[in-house]
């Protein structure tokens, strides 16, 4: 048996198989590095976004094992509640306290005793609820807001002695109170809305998501086969060009116009200018108050301009509700909101579809098809109810990455869609998607105004809103 090596190999053998071998160890060195570029490459999701400090200096409650290693420390919430009483107890179960058994003067009073208390006291969706549940006890009495601060607490304030003027506040820092539950509440409220998106695009760079499609304006013949007949949902352009609306809606001219009209924002009554007038504060809530109206038509001659500023579409014209006359679901809407202000994930109580026109602003969509429950979202066993986070920027900050591992084993044409729908756009949603909507502003825009009318198509038993 003859064994060759390759010094034994004639010169041309010898010489390949030396190449070979010099690039086989090449490669092998350059796998790693190729391997490590790979893993930069992929998708990730956006680092949190760099927001300011929480006004009184408040942590969350995961920081509080390294602030006791701070020389000096003194645990501010433990002191300031009471190490026997209330400081046992959850922020939770504090704040569900003061709601259900304190009203503002006694708060008032409690702030008055230690940093703590006041930091509950400077929790301003309190006083939110306490605003708004006197303006739902006198109705008729006019809504002012302190525009100069833009806080509840001192709307209360204005409501409840009219002569009141607020003045600039400095909040009372403090120093060493770690709590998640009004730490999170001020997280919400300032991230910016830009991070949502920045996360929608990186879930869709991973697959998760899809981008809604835009069309602009298909025949009636296309939408029916393309989007209504196979519930895909869509984002339609140049179907309103023909409503004053788009030319008229302007504040300033919408506001002479319909100031005075009464239209209804979370379970209150108010006027379109009392509205606007909280708008302009620029309200720094977690969860801005929404004006959501279905009467505004027939509120006399004003709220009958406002209905005639728009037309149905072409693609929604059928509407097989209107044999029920006067007993037929609620079918149109107005809506007005701030940035950060929106619906928490739902479907609709028809089973119908939807159409939701975009007349000022910008409105960010999350949709999930019928068979996917969003993360974070828990409905009760006849879908009658639905659990959600306490606002829309709670959502999206802490439950959409979520969806990653909700789609595991899902086929791409299953997993959710999501899409922004601009001024002069048209959103229609298909019956049995659960929907959530985040009203997306540009930082020079003021408002979001969009107006809704729902139907009943023909070929599909949906309901279209306008």
């Amino acid at each position: 048996m003859t064994t060759t090596t390759n010094d034994a190999m004639p010169p041309p053998k010898a010489a390949a198989a030396k190449r070979a071998l010099s690039e086989t160890q090449e490669n092998a060195s350059e796998r790693p590095e190729q391997s490590k570029r790979a893993r930069l490459r992929r998708p990730h999701l956006p680092p949190p976004p760099s927001i300011a400090p929480h006004p009184l200096g408040i942590r969350p409650l995961g920081n509080l094992p390294f602030a006791k290693q701070e020389p000096g420390f003194v645990d501010t919430r433990a002191s300031g509640l009471g190490t026997r009483t209330f400081a046992r107890l959850d922020d939770e179960f504090v704040l569900a306290f003061v709601v259900n058994y304190l009203d503002p003067r006694s708060l008032c009073a409690l702030a008055g005793t230690s940093r703590a208390w006041m930091a509950f006291w400077e929790y301003d969706e309190i006083w939110k609820g306490w605003v708004l549940e006197h303006w739902r006890d006198q109705p008729t009495k006019p809504k002012r807001f302190a525009a100069s601060t833009g806080l509840w607490r001192h709307t209360y304030a204005m409501a409840v002695r009219p002569t009141y003027h607020p003045k600039p506040w400095t909040p009372v820092h403090a120093h060493h109170m770690h709590s998640d539950l009004l730490y999170q509440a001020h997280l919400n409220a300032v991230t910016p809305l830009a991070h949502a998106v920045a996360t929608l695009d990186a879930l869709t760079d991973m697959g998760v998501f899809r981008r809604l499609d835009t069309v602009d304006r298909p025949t009636a013949d296309q939408f029916r086969a393309r989007y209504e007949e196979p519930s895909v949902p869509v984002v339609l352009r140049g179907c309103m060009t023909t409503w004053s609306a788009l030319r008229d809606w302007e504040w300033t001219k919408l506001e002479a116009a319909a100031g005075q009209v009464p239209l209804r924002a979370e379970a209150i009554d108010m006027t379109l200018s009392e509205y606007l007038a909280y708008l302009r504060t620029a309200p720094p809530d977690e969860a801005p108050v929404y004006l959501f109206d279905k009467d505004y038509p027939r509120q006399g001659e004003a709220g009958a301009k406002l209905a005639a500023a728009f037309a149905v579409p072409e693609y929604f014209t059928a509407d097989l509700f209107s044999v029920l006359g006067p007993t037929r679901p609620d079918f149109s809407w107005l809506i007005i909101g701030p940035e950060r202000s929106g619906s928490s994930h739902h479907k609709d109580p028809n089973l119908t579809a939807a159409w939701n026109a975009v007349v000022r602003g910008k409105k960010l969509w999350v949709m999930y098809p019928p068979d996917l429950v969003p993360p974070g979202v828990y409905p009760s066993d006849d879908g009658a109810e639905v659990t959600t986070p306490n606002s829309v920027s709670e959502w999206f900050r802490t439950w959409l990455p979520l969806t990653r591992q909700l789609v595991k084993g899902v086929p791409r044409e299953g997993r959710p869609l999501w899409g922004i729908c601009g001024e002069g756009e048209i959103m229609f949603v298909p019956h049995g998607y659960a929907s959530t909507f985040f009203l997306y502003i540009d930082v020079n825009t003021e408002t979001l105004v969009v107006c809704l009318d729902g139907g009943t198509p023909s070929s599909t038993s949906s309901h279209r809103s306008r």
